[in-house]
């Protein structure tokens, strides 16, 4: 006993001292800070995962309970994948439990799709009204398609759901998106009406085929003949369409059965042979609405009264001016089909560096992005994203709306941010060239931009730069920078430069954003988005949503995507800037500002006047128009941007309306989309007039629920004003689930360190311990299909200060204060391909040791 107590002593000792650090080694500090989960998001909780907390959701009586509306993660296995918590066994199907609403629009979008095998991963849809599943009951509403990466559904009338997610081949990740309807994909009909087809007939000359006898033609096929006469359209109905139309007054899924009926009549007449075309009788309103399919989702341009602006940039202008923004940024992915027309072919690449500029080389006359990260799918074509905001093609069937539709503008790319970001002597190459100034490239474009986006920015003032963007305004270009997103009232430069147009970031519901930016050099906001929530319950996050490209495959790919950031606020004000530089090509940058100064230019927002929040308010693209010096025609606009909100408890709201450009047009109807909307009619003096509406909360489940108000005058002028409620209680606190954060070097983008973090009420508190003084990416996401890297499609994700631009910390201490968000991204395809998927940004959670 003696001996051991000798002995304790020395090995206390010996262990001291192999623990001790060299005094040579560098000292190491600890980072931490706050992840936030998105509002209304949640986690299938029996994920692949082993680090995941474990609740089973295989049947109904376990059913994973969901708020309404809501966007989920989860991952499926039809078979055992040999890891993870489904090494040995398959998890085939989830199931969730939701109060939904008659119209709800439920999308299963298939992370592992891969068009090019369609066949080796299948994941359907079901939804049943009863919990009392057997191999004889019938689901409510589903969709099982066997090739597609989505699957949609409508609830047909309010009530209790079950919603089944079901692997029939292969695992996968996925996201479940619950919303209220937004957009049509290709996958949708936009608005006709049900159970009409116009029809043409192939020319013949025989008497009795149905060019020549529309009433046999329907006899023959159950249609009803209503108008029209061979040689031209002819009008059909279905025969059951009376019958249908008034079941709807007391029973909801009669409309959608009678839309589906005349679709799939549609389709078979298309295969007729005395039949030349057959189509169904869309729905046409005169307004400047874009035919775009993602339009429906773009609320960031209805908040800024966008199509009012419309109205008068896609009249008849012969001779408009081609307007040129530079967008000094990531450069463009040139080949995405929604830019490429509206793209000069002057453009620049300022890199100096060939070993942050992924090309393989220094400067050239290149600006293509070739992506900004080594890691596949990591990158973030942060500047494809921009020039979608400002200059994508519209009214074009596809993709996304620009905010430039009708002006001519042409977008410039400049190349000077690659991998780990840009220095100044290189931004200031860049602007340099878009100024039509000498530069290193020993050229300058044909024409010179007229205003610049700088969608970039960080601390530290330079003289330097300070001249180099005075000399840019004197030769009469407007440069317009984003004030930085780290939630802070320090200066962001080039933002805060004299002469250069700070803006920062709101959300849907204009307020400022998380994350922005503030403080006296703000001059103006605009839309910046907020993907952490889903203010208009469409089931789609608050961001941006805009231009991408997608790198997972050695082929970059066009697709659509949501962000949020100064850096996508930035654009609006350029684009608006546009809009009057091409409807007067004599403004100039001191009219620009003197302008915004006044008031002239935007709504104000917060203190009265100028504000550390939003400047001098939110940009205002009516408000431009009214007071650039041209002949308007009749524009009619409401006396506020942006939708009528109800909230979760207001019943009555009062709107006027107003013509806000030149003549005269009279008030006529006023018509709204929802059966718990009215819109009393107006009380009218000359060209104004004042309206009521009011909602009816009384048959409504909880949820979010959007509506459309159309007014209409005897002149083309018209308005459909966007129009939100809630019934109920929302869902304050999301779940992105277990997630794992790592450190990245910013030039490798190696993962150095590793942690883990929980769910708490909304939010993940975490700490790095052993950090060496250095620049780090500190990024979260959860890792469901338990491959390794987190962030892949279908799961969790979020970065410092946002993932879509990530800025590194300078690690010279303890570091503490690094917040920011977690949400689900979703990701639409391009060319109305039908295929819908997610963010493909992967990380390893594993350190490279």
């Amino acid at each position: 006993m003696n001996g051991r107590l000798l002995l304790l002593p020395f090995l206390a000792l010996l262990l001291v001292a192999c623990d001790q650090r060299s005094s040579n080694d560098p000292p190491t500090y600890g980072v931490a800070g706050t992840v936030t989960s998105a509002i209304g998001v949640a986690v299938d909780s029996d994920a692949n995962d082993p680090g995941a907390p474990l609740e089973t959701n295989d049947i109904p009586s376990v059913a994973q309970q969901l708020p309404n509306p809501a966007l989920v993660g989860g991952f499926v296995s039809r078979s055992a994948i040999g890891h993870g918590r489904f090494a040995d066994q398959g998890d085939r199907t989830d199931v969730y439990q939701a109060t939904l609403a008659s119209g709800q629009a439920i999308t299963l979008f298939i992370s592992d799709h891969d068009p090019a095998d369609p066949y080796a991963v299948d994941l359907d849809l079901e939804i049943y009204d009863t919990a009392d599943i057997n191999i004889d009951t019938r689901p409510v509403a589903y969709s099982i398609s066997a090739t597609s990466g989505t699957e949609r559904v409508r609830v047909p009338k309010s009530g209790n759901y079950y919603i089944f997610v079901r692997s029939i081949r292969g695992a996968s990740n996925y996201l479940l998106s619950i919303g209220q309807p937004a957009t049509m994909t290709a996958k949708e009909e936009p608005p006709f009406v049900p159970g009409e087809i116009v029809v043409r007939f192939r020319e013949t000359n025989a008497p009795m085929r149905a060019a020549a006898a529309p009433e046999l033609f329907a006899a023959s096929t159950g249609l009803v003949h209503e108008r029209g006469a061979p040689g031209q359209p002819i009008l059909f109905t279905l025969g059951n369409a009376a019958q249908l139309r008034a079941a709807s007054a007391n029973d909801e899924s009669a409309t959608e059965r009678l839309k589906q009926e005349t679709i799939e009549m549609v389709r078979a007449l298309r295969k007729h042979p005395d039949v030349e075309t057959a189509d169904l009788n869309y729905i046409r309103r005169p307004t400047a609405i874009p035919d775009d399919e993602h339009y429906p989702l773009q609320w960031n341009l209805p908040l800024i009264n966008l199509p009012q602006a419309w109205e008068v940039t896609t009249m008849p202008n012969g001779d408009a001016r081609q307007v040129i923004v530079a967008v000094v940024d990531t450069g463009v992915f040139l080949a995405h089909p929604d830019l490429g027309p509206n793209l000069l072919d002057t453009g620049y690449d300022f890199i100096s560096n060939p070993s942050i500029a992924g090309d393989g080389d220094g400067i050239d006359s290149n600006p293509d992005d070739p992506g900004d990260s080594a890691t596949p799918g990591g990158s973030s074509f942060h500047g494809t994203h921009v020039a979608g905001i400002i200059g994508a093609l519209t009214n074009n069937g596809t993709g996304v709306s620009g905010t430039t539709w009708g002006t001519g503008t042409r977008i410039m790319p400049v190349r000077v941010l690659g991998r780990g970001g840009g220095t100044t002597y290189d931004i200031i190459q860049g602007i340099r060239y878009a100024a039509g100034l000498s530069n290193d490239s020993g050229t300058v474009p044909p024409q010179r931009a007229d205003i610049i986006n700088l969608s970039l920015g960080g601390p530290g003032f330079s003289m330097t730069e300070q001249a180099e963007y005075n000399a840019v305004r004197e030769a009469g270009v407007i440069v317009v920078a984003a004030a930085g997103n780290e939630n802070s009232n320090l200066p962001s430069y080039p933002a805060a430069y004299d002469g250069v147009i700070s803006v920062s970031a709101v959300t849907p519901n204009r307020q400022r954003a998380p994350y922005s930016n503030f403080g006296p050099t703000v001059d103006v906001a605009a839309p910046g988005g907020n993907t952490a929530a889903d203010g208009d319950g469409d089931g789609y996050p608050d961001g941006v949503l805009s231009t991408l490209a997608d790198d997972t495959s050695a082929t970059r790919k066009p697709v659509y995507s949501f962000a949020q950031g100064t850096s996508m606020a930035t654009p609006h004000v350029a684009g608006v800037a546009a809009i009057m530089k091409a409807l007067d090509p004599t403004l100039d940058p001191d009219r620009f500002t003197t302008l915004l100064e006044t008031g002239k230019l935007t709504v104000d927002l917060g203190a009265p006047g100028k504000d550390e929040l939003f400047g001098y308010g939110l940009i205002d693209a009516l408000k431009a128009v009214e007071n650039i010096d041209i002949s308007l025609p009749p524009v009619l606009a409401i006396d506020q941007a942006g939708p009528l909100d109800f909230g979760p408890f207001i019943e009555q709201l009062i709107f006027t309306a107003r013509n806000a450009g030149g003549g005269e047009f009279t008030l006529i109807e006023a018509s709204d989309d929802a059966d718990w909307l009215q819109v009393d009619p107006p009380s009218i003096a000359g060209n104004t007039g004042t309206f009521t509406a009011t909602v009816d909360r009384s048959r409504l489940v909880d949820g979010l629920y959007r509506a459309t108000i159309s007014l209409s005058t005897d002149t083309a002028a018209s308005l459909s004003i966007p129009v939100t409620l809630q019934v109920g209680q929302i869902h304050e606190k999301g779940n992105t689930g277990h997630l794992y954060l790592i450190l990245v070097e910013p030039a490798t983008m190696k993962t150095v360190r590793t942690t883990q973090a929980e769910n708490v009420n909304g939010s993940y508190r975490y700490r790095f311990d052993g950090v060496p003084s250095g620049h780090y990416y500190v990024v979260a996401g959860s890792d469901l299909d338990d491959d390794g890297e987190i962030c892949d499609p279908g799961e969790a994700c979020g970065g410092y200060p946002t993932i879509e631009r990530l800025q590194a910390i300078d690690v010279q201490g303890e570091t503490a204060g690094i917040d920011f968000g977690t949400n689900f991204n979703i990701v639409l395809q391009a060319l109305n391909e039908a295929e819908t998927g997610t963010a493909r940004r992967g990380f390893s959670r594993i350190t490279d040791d």
